[in-house]
């Protein structure tokens, strides 16, 4: 049977070193505390809770709030904070809040009655009465894929990956353009922002508004698509969904209305989830990188559980990306 003896000899630390590990105690390094864990893992070593006395004090447990779990880039982030987690001894539990503002204050609550030790959360950077609630919890937290000036976030500016995409239809050579999302997002006010600066008018652009969770059924998206391509399919060359989940349903909403892509109109997306590069034709996209997301949250939250990190909270940003596909087209 494998014992804390053994788990200290194969990481070259203490036995004593062993046992803060285990009993969740913040006097460890970050990297004493992956060299413990990568030998308890390697060695499979059973870690008995309640004797080892983490109830009483730290749990190991990292609380995960996420907006929307339905859309497939948050399940690319979540992966790669578990496999963080769990190569540095924590591991993860989830809320998925749809953006629902009381839920997001009873995961909180919920996750301070597990003692967790800290808290990522993915919420509206200008939801500043939530973020002051959770400050109040004296939680460590870090924000992700939203900017924030009360904690450490780590994020992609949104608004320089709209622009890659209105640069990139420029290039193509579109003209009249249109626009599937929140009209609050600030992917879009890039998008307009980089036309208005390139000598086209935003007034160019045709917006169909729909919400940042999703709420619209591909029939509505059909009936609006139809309604903006009846009066006005000769002049709209390019249009920009505002993630690729959004894309996919105009996609369907076009083929339905025997529109071709990219024949016919142009068709970008936000987010590269992996569905984007197997549909017909593979959908041009802004890429995040969602590994990174994941890595660099975990990773600084543990040093300010850890209390390694005094310093006032940083802001991280980490660069979109334009992955052109066959879904965009060089206009005639």
């Amino acid at each position: 049977m494998v014992t804390m003896k053994d788990i200290a000899e194969y990481s070259k630390v203490s036995l004593a070193t062993v046992s803060r590990v285990l009993n969740g105690s913040s006097n460890v390094s970050v990297e004493k505390r992956k060299q413990v864990m990568e030998w308890v893992h390697r060695l499979d070593y059973n870690i008995n809770i309640s004797a080892s006395g983490l109830a009483g004090s730290s749990s190991s447990l990292i609380g995960v709030i996420f907006s929307d779990l339905a859309n497939p880039f948050f399940m690319d982030i979540l992966i790669q904070m578990e496999e963080e987690a769990y190569r540095l001894g924590y591991s993860i539990i989830i809320s998925n809040t749809h953006g629902q503002k009381n839920k997001i204050r009873e995961s909180i609550n919920t996750f301070e009655a597990r003692q967790v030790d800290g808290v990522l959360l993915c919420i509206d950077s200008d939801e500043t009465a939530l973020m002051q609630y959770i400050l109040q919890k004296n939680i460590p937290a870090v924000s992700f894929t939203q900017p924030s000036e009360l904690i450490d976030s780590v994020y992609t500016p949104m608004e320089k990956g709209g622009a890659l995409v209105a640069q990139h239809f420029l290039d193509m050579g579109h003209e009249k353009m249109a626009y599937v999302g929140d009209k609050n997002e600030p992917k879009l006010t890039g998008f307009l922002n980089h036309l208005n600066q390139n000598g086209i008018d935003s007034e160019n652009v045709n917006i169909i508004e729909v919400d940042k969770w999703g709420n619209l059924s591909n029939y509505e998206i059909t009936k609006r698509i139809r309604e903006l391509t009846s009066t006005k399919k000769d002049e709209i060359t390019a249009v920009f969904a505002f993630n690729d989940v959004t894309a996919i349903q105009v996609m369907q909403a076009f083929q339905d209305e025997g529109i071709r892509i990219p024949e016919d109109i142009a068709l970008a997306g936000f987010d590269n989830i992996s569905l984007s590069r197997k549909i017909s034709p593979p959908l041009t996209t802004v890429g995040q990188p969602t590994k990174e997301i994941g890595r660099l949250a975990v990773e600084i939250l543990i040093k300010r559980i850890n209390q390694e990190n005094i310093a006032p909270p940083e802001a991280i940003t980490l660069e979109p990306y334009l992955i052109v596909r066959k879904s965009t087209r060089q206009t005639k």
